[in-house]
């Protein structure tokens, strides 16, 4: 059945398309702004053509992280059609900056992550595409051990999950910090601040390796790598198998 478009949308398409076809009378700035959205504009309907047809074979959370990965699971089974032999994506899930109520908010978005990670894990199974996804979590910042009396503050260093067929699965990389507040804690340099034994360099490194990155490009890529590791010279974290 065909989706009626309200009046709305009419004249919200009727303006569009007037400022497409309008005369900018020579004018560079326009006219590149409208050659950037008509490029836009194309591969968004590429784009929709490619992935209407794609069957996702098991439901998904309603969480909006877990509709982000259910569009890129689409996406990815589409990959072929849109011409992309590599594919990078980025979903947002925001909200983890817990200074108030933390083991309420963390245990309620621990649950929405995981269950988001375990449908689109388990559908990538389903479509025979597994071995072709590495899926890892990303932050700017860590927490604190020390309480503020509701929640915690800023912090340096923090845990990164990576997932996939690919993954050397079941094993912690790096030092796992003493969780306690003692005074001879060498990791802690005040107020629960922790500072992390393995740099995120070192970690997209490995990522990098997966991806196709020549060991010779790694330290173009990441010029802070060689204070953590000579990865061209082997030493690597040992994500994959």
């Amino acid at each position: 059945m065909k989706e009626e478009k309200s009046p709305l949308n009419d004249l919200l398409l009727d303006s569009f398309n007037r400022m497409m076809n309008a005369d900018q009378n020579g004018d560079p700035f326009r006219e590149t702004y409208l050659n950037l959205t008509r490029d836009a504009q194309s591969k968004h309907e590429t784009f929709k053509s490619a992935t209407r047809g794609i069957k996702i074979p098991r439901s998904f959370p309603s969480s909006d992280l877990a509709q982000q990965l259910r569009m890129v699971a689409k996406t990815i089974a589409a990959s072929d059609r849109l011409g992309h032999e590599q594919q990078t994506f980025f979903v947002r899930y925001i909200g983890w900056d817990h200074h108030d109520e933390l083991l309420a908010n963390h245990a309620r978005m621990l649950r929405v992550l995981s269950e988001a990670l375990g449908a689109f894990q388990a559908t990538l199974d389903d479509m025979g595409l597994a071995d072709r996804v590495v899926t890892f979590t990303g932050s700017d910042f860590g927490r604190t051990l020390t309480s503020n009396g509701n929640g915690t503050d800023h912090g340096w260093g923090g845990n990164t999950l990576v997932m996939g067929n690919a993954v050397k699965g079941g094993q912690i990389l790096g030092d796992y910090p003493e969780l306690g507040l003692a005074s001879d804690n060498a990791l802690d340099v005040g107020d629960g601040v922790l500072i992390p034994t393995t740099s995120t360099d070192q970690l997209y490194a490995d990522l990098s390796i997966w991806f196709g990155v020549q060991l010779s490009a790694l330290n173009t890529l990441f010029p802070n790598l060689n204070r953590f590791a000579d990865v061209a010279g082997g030493e690597k974290l040992g994500l994959f198998t």
